[in-house]
């Protein structure tokens, strides 16, 4: 999509029937959920609440064996860890401190044995805070297996994404409760976009170790790209914007491209983009969405008419229209009705905003093209 910017309940017992009567129904005997829930039955927001008061998860163990994997092969795995792995990763103070000094240890290219790293541990005062020299010593012995490594890495990074989606989500339902208290105005949409962000914010964290990939990763979709362009010669690959020498340069708007209109002030970079919106969501029939963080709907909408009904905004203006302009704007307007344009106005709205509600647009309506 190119962009332009400018429960479970126990068993029921059942009680044999007399003669000619039907057994009662499971339903009306007293089920052991408190809440009444039923076996196939999702918990109520009650329920969930009531039981929301427990520990973070974690994994000692995985995060004692990650840092010994480390201890054992520094020289590979802390540049690994280091990429991948954030600090708050290790849910206890004790490994987080550890890392935290291995990670020191690896800017100075100083040597990482038990000595060392004691010794370092002890000068700044933290050797008690991760349980004393025999602690260090526990840890260059606690792996029999170095190379578990990768799993012992997987099994702390899983923790740590889920004790960050359970912070967002009691985030979430903090500022639900508390909705209306401080900012009385404060549209409910907006929290639920602040909400969405949140919620992305996880997701894109747990997908950081995907990032890099190596060249010959992306060789088959090239090819793919290229094999298309031969056996469809002359044939845009993207979306037409309606002038053909930008659509020969370009060809056309593709999927994942971003396309930026640059000009001084007053010299129609809106009008520009809006006639590329026009003719993709008019000419097209492809879904288009539009963000205008300083011009109002109705302004955008009344450009759209003049432009598709070739009319002069000075006339339109004085309401110096004839009887065949008149017509044409009759006409614009049902085709403008008929298009799948979907505006948002707000304000001020920053690049977090802005992605979730377009994911939720193209989920909802498909867009393919956002200005």
């Amino acid at each position: 999509m190119p962009v332009i910017m400018a429960e479970p309940v126990s068993n029921l017992i059942q009680t044999a029937a007399a003669p000619g009567e039907l057994p009662p129904r499971a339903q009306d005997k007293k089920q052991a959920n408190p809440f009444g829930r039923k076996r196939d039955e999702e918990p109520s927001a009650e329920e969930l609440l009531a039981n929301i008061n427990r520990a973070l998860p974690f994994s000692d163990e995985a995060e004692k064996g990650l840092l010994s994997s480390m201890l054992q092969d520094p020289n590979e795995r802390l540049a690994d860890c280091r990429v991948t792995v954030p600090k708050a990763a290790f849910y206890h103070e004790a490994n987080r401190t550890v890392y935290e000094m291995l990670l020191e240890f690896d800017d100075k290219h100083l040597p990482i044995d038990p000595v060392t790293v004691t010794n370092a541990l002890r000068d700044r005062a933290l050797l008690d805070r991760v349980g004393g020299p025999a602690a260090i010593s526990d840890l260059f012995t606690f792996v029999p297996v170095p190379s578990h490594y990768p799993f012992y890495k997987k099994i702390v990074l899983d923790k740590h994404i889920l004790r960050q989606l359970i912070h967002a989500c009691s985030l979430n339902i903090h500022y639900a409760y508390e909705h209306g208290k401080e900012q009385a105005d404060e549209d409910v949409g907006t929290l639920v976009d602040r909400a969405e962000q949140r919620m992305l914010a996880v997701r894109e964290s747990s997908g950081k170790e995907d990032d890099i990939k190596a060249l010959s990763a992306h060789v088959a979709e090239a090819i793919d790209s290229i094999q298309y362009m031969l056996e469809h010669p002359g044939q845009l690959r993207g979306l037409s914007t309606g002038y053909s020498k930008l659509d020969q340069l370009s060809s056309g708007l593709q999927g994942s491209e971003m396309f930026v209109i640059a000009a001084r002030p007053s010299m129609g970079k809106t009008s520009l983009a809006m006639n590329i919106v026009e003719h993709i969501a008019v000419d097209c029939g492809r879904p288009c969405a539009v963000f205008s963080l300083e011009m109002s709907a109705t302004m955008l909408v009344r450009r759209l008419l003049v432009s598709r009904a070739q009319l002069s905004m000075q006339d339109l203006a004085r309401g110096l229209l004839s009887r065949a302009q008149q017509d044409a704007l009759a006409k614009a307007t049902r085709e403008l009705q008929k298009a799948s344009i979907y505006i948002d106005e707000t304000p001020g709205l920053d690049v977090l905003e802005m992605r979730a509600k377009a994911r939720r647009l193209k989920k909802m309506h498909g867009i393919e093209m956002i200005m």
